[in-house]
């Protein structure tokens, strides 16, 4: 008999046989252009005591340049669903960072372990079409930020 597919098993199994390659290659050139261009886009917009959720964070790169934004009361959290890009996170924020106010955390898209209206800015970037339910992370995240956020 045949095994159902489990996507979310198939995801998992997926990005942590990414982990230890994610940021050499090919698309490393792509990711860090990105993060470029998104931390240019955001600067002027990130204030003091700012709360911002990475989505989606991979091995951290974009949570750790965003935390460069942000004052000591600001708080940054980026979240993955795969356990060896959240360890690789953990590693390069322990060498490379300051802000202490920086977790990684493994959580999913679709249920974000935090309160309605916390946080000021959510980011999702380069994990969007991976969720399997899409419409339910939007949700979350829409629950997630304050208003106007």
């Amino acid at each position: 008999m045949m095994q159902k597919y489990n996507i979310k098993k198939a995801s998992l199994d997926q990005f942590d046989n990414w982990a230890k390659h994610y940021d050499i290659g090919l698309w490393s050139l792509y990711f860090r252009y990105s993060y470029k261009k998104v931390i240019e886009i955001a600067k002027p917009y990130i204030g003091p005591g700012n709360k911002i959720l990475d989505i989606g964070c991979g091995t951290g790169e974009l949570t750790i340049r965003l935390s460069s934004l942000l004052d000591e009361n600001g708080e940054i959290i980026g979240t993955d669903i795969s356990s060896e890009m959240i360890k690789i996170a953990n590693y390069k924020k322990n060498k490379y960072c300051k802000n202490k106010n920086l977790k990684f955390i493994v959580g999913e898209a679709n249920k974000l372990p935090f309160p309605n209206n916390y946080f000021h800015f959510v980011f999702c970037l380069n994990s969007f079409h991976h969720y399997p339910n899409q419409r339910q992370a939007l949700e979350e995240i829409y629950r997630v930020l304050k208003p106007n956020g």
